[in-house]
């Protein structure tokens, strides 16, 4: 596949935000490399798709999952220009008995929502930059709070103000706010044509601090 063609990853794609998205992005022109454990739905929506949905198991509990796959779409020759990093445990699944505290219960959802995350980044930072670049979005607020050491320094204290902005608005406030900010950014994303809008519906380029240290050292 060439690389100047758009390409997203969507995790959980199967159902919910995640098939949502990988429609959105499908209606606009992308194909998408969707993931899930489900094999029957991501069929499903394959065959709906007129081909711009490719479908790939994995447990993204799993980070030798996650490695195999990515191995996968790097022998296709496919590099996304956006990762969609949607899949978590939430709502009924995180509903823990009052009376009885299960360790395990956490130790699953961070494996998913958490470690599942970084483990996309780990692999596809480094491929991605030679590459031309990529965008990671990522739905789990904990990993704006605790981000990796690339991530944090793109985006510093700005995220942690988001989470806080987010933490006080009501589930439908919450729901609203963030659809539009998402459907804003994917009208950027479109426009650009090449993944290079950033988490603000912005054309990605220097960030102030970057800018603000080249100034101080006289570049």
């Amino acid at each position: 596949m060439d690389n100047k063609h758009k390409v997203a990853l969507v995790t959980g794609a199967s159902s919910g935000i995640g098939e949502a998205i990988s429609s959105e992005l499908i209606s606009i022109g992308w194909t998408v490399v969707g993931v899930a454990r489900s094999k029957d739905k991501l069929l499903k929506i394959e065959s709906e798709s007129k081909g711009l949905f490719l479908p790939l198991v994995c447990d993204l509990s799993q980070s030798d999952d996650i490695t195999k796959i990515s191995h996968q779409l790097i022998d296709k020759g496919i590099c996304p220009k956006l990762f969609f990093l949607n899949a978590a445990i939430a709502g009924e699944k995180c509903i823990e008995d009052p009376n009885h505290f299960k360790l395990k219960i956490h130790e699953e959802i961070m494996r998913v929502n958490y470690f599942g995350v970084l483990a996309w980044v780990e692999f596809w930072e480094n491929h991605c930059k030679q590459n031309g670049g990529a965008n990671f979005i990522v739905t789990s607020s904990v990993n704006a709070i605790f981000a990796s050491p690339t991530v944090a320094a793109m985006t510093g204290h700005k995220d942690i103000k988001m989470v806080q902005h987010y933490a006080t608005l009501s589930a439908d406030k919450f729901q609203t706010e963030a659809s539009e900010k998402l459907a804003d950014f994917m009208l950027k994303l479109n426009q650009s044509g090449d993944g290079s809008a950033n988490a603000n519906g912005e054309s990605r380029g220097e960030s102030e601090d970057i800018r603000e240290a080249k100034l101080n050292a006289g570049t």
